[in-house]
């Protein structure tokens, strides 16, 4: 291949090169437009662009160079992507590629998205959170969605009360227990409750199937739990839910936490 050629050809861009190649496989300019789908015409007006970028006057000379160009780059290592990147990085370069490339080039990225979803998925797990619970029976209204970190700082701020908070966390914690679907399925259970508020965290097994997982989660319903603790006079103010899952999307474990509030506390 001269050297002055080389160059010439070096000028094309990343669509007339694909379109000489396929010239060079022997395709027609008719048989390239199908499969490309272009018009017959603006293909040709390609090869005309090529040939004045080239200097040469044969298409299929051109044809012939590139494709030799392309198979020594095969030789070398150097993939055809890299060979013309800096086409590719061009304003509106991505428009303007054929449309099979820019099919592929789409699938390729939903696909990268959907495995990265489903990895975030199977390593953070899914947050729920519970429904809006209904208040003490004593109050007929209903509150919002609580601020669970709000509700964890005032957790750590505050101070027991001996007469209530240890009998209080012992109820509470019977209250939970004594589902056998609970008890078969949470590992670790801790309660704590300052004068006016307690805090609820369980984690469960990591290997619950898919029932013990529903069972567990009805057990864990609000309204199960508040019909238990009305005795102590607990008002349940929301709880935090976080499931693991497997790449099938079977139930691997969950952890939860929950606060109650003392309803007769001024």
């Amino acid at each position: 291949m001269k050297h002055n050629h080389r160059d010439q050809v070096a000028r094309l861009n990343d669509t007339e090169r694909d379109l000489l190649l396929l010239l060079g496989q022997g395709h027609t300019a008719k048989s390239i437009a199908s499969l490309r789908g272009m018009s017959e015409a603006a293909v040709n007006e390609r090869f005309r662009s090529a040939r004045r970028k080239s200097g040469i006057g044969s298409s299929r000379e051109i044809a012939r160079i590139v494709a030799a160009q392309e198979n020594r780059h095969e030789e070398i290592g150097l993939s055809a992507t890299r060979a013309r990147c800096a086409e590719t990085n061009r304003p509106g370069a991505f428009l303007r590629a054929p449309l099979h490339r820019r099919w592929k080039i789409s699938m390729l990225a939903a696909t990268g998205l959907i495995a990265v979803a489903m990895f975030a998925y199977q390593i953070t797990g899914a947050e729920t959170v519970s429904p809006k619970p209904v208040l003490s029976p004593e109050q007929t209204t209903s509150v919002a969605t609580p601020d669970f970190s709000a509700l964890h700082a005032e957790m750590v701020a505050g101070v027991a009360d001996p007469a209530w908070s240890a009998g209080t966390e012992a109820a509470l914690s019977s209250v939970y227990r004594r589902a056998p679907a609970f008890a078969e399925a949470i590992t670790k259970l801790d309660i704590a409750c300052t004068a006016s508020l307690c805090e609820a965290r369980g984690v469960s097994r990591t290997n619950l199937s898919r029932e013990e997982n529903s069972a567990l989660l009805s057990v864990l319903s609000w309204r199960e739990l508040q019909e238990g603790a009305t005795d102590q006079r607990l008002q349940f103010l929301g709880q935090k839910s976080s499931f693991r899952r497997d790449m099938n999307n079977n139930p691997l474990g969950m952890s939860f936490t929950a606060y109650w509030r003392r309803v007769d506390h001024p």
